[in-house]
């Protein structure tokens, strides 16, 4: 990351910032040409200042791509959820059978 590579520090606060954290960083601004998550900040994180303003916030493609994973994981869900209970019904069928007992008291 070109403006931090010689410091810890994030914005304005003193919170040390990890390896993965400034990865994460890079990886969001470079994927998706944004910065930010709810208001336009006036440069990027991760590029540099020559490279103008962001055009946009990372809010939206971020909420996007977290919607695509949760819709695929809650219908899997569902399967599952019904499988388990077919399973459960088919138990409790047998259950309710009588079967006969073969075995006769000596």
């Amino acid at each position: 990351m070109e403006c931090y590579d010689n410091t810890n520090e994030f914005y304005e606060t003193k919170e040390k910032v990890d390896r993965e954290t400034k990865e994460l960083v890079v990886w969001i601004e470079e994927t998706y040409d944004c910065s930010g998550l709810d208001s336009k900040p006036k440069f990027y994180v991760s590029r540099s200042v020559y490279e103008g303003a962001p055009k946009r916030t990372c809010g939206e493609p971020l909420r996007q791509l977290v919607n695509e994973s949760l819709v695929m994981k809650g219908i899997l869900m569902l399967l599952c959820s019904l499988t388990n209970f077919l399973i459960f019904i088919c138990n409790l069928i047998l259950w309710k059978q009588q079967i006969p007992n073969k075995i006769e008291p000596a």
